[in-house]
């Protein structure tokens, strides 16, 4: 009988995947809780103060926040169903996991270019103009940290595919001859 082999970042993925559908599924929940006081509170603003790029890039988040909070959710059930049967070495598994790894890497550097702009009038909205802040340093500070962010990230997520697409995921995957 033939024994496989199983790379070690097969339990790492996995469980990185099924730890992390089970957060996002639970954002989902406390966020879909919050989503009709959070849809009051936005109208609210809306009315109240003169409209900012900050404040009116939040309010069309807010717009949609039910249909990304349902994606989400759905997102992390697939995340927590693809995990556990990448552990039982299921191929499908493996090319769901890969799939989810490069929409959140996609999406990763998606937010990066939204943040950017939205740090930038943030920051106009929310610094003291009185010249007591160096405005300039500050947008540069938190842009730069937010790259810095952006690319630690990123890391993790790179590995993860280049192990889900690699030769010793794969023959992992295989079924073992003599056994169904």
């Amino acid at each position: 009988m033939e024994t496989r082999q199983i790379p070690k970042t097969i339990p790492v993925i996995a469980w990185t995947w099924i730890i992390g559908g089970a957060l996002m599924l639970v954002l989902g929940i406390i966020t879909l809780a919050g989503v009709p006081r959070m849809s009051e509170l936005m109208s609210q603003a809306g009315r109240q103060h003169h409209m900012t790029a900050a404040l009116g890039m939040r309010m069309a988040v807010s717009n949609y926040i039910l249909w990304l909070t349902l994606f989400q959710s759905a997102l992390s059930i697939a995340a927590i169903f693809a995990g556990v049967y990448f552990l039982k070495l299921r191929a499908w598994a493996r090319g769901v996991l890969e799939l989810l790894t490069w929409f959140t890497l996609i999406s990763l550097i998606a937010m990066g270019f939204i943040w950017f702009p939205l740090w930038m009038a943030a920051s106009d909205d929310l610094l003291p103009k009185d010249g007591t802040v160096d405005i300039h340093r500050v947008k540069m500070i938190g842009a730069a940290a937010g790259g810095i962010v952006m690319i630690i990230a990123a890391i993790p997520l790179v590995a993860m595919i280049r192990s889900l697409r690699g030769k010793a995921v794969r023959q992992a995957m295989q079924p073992v001859s003599g056994k169904l």
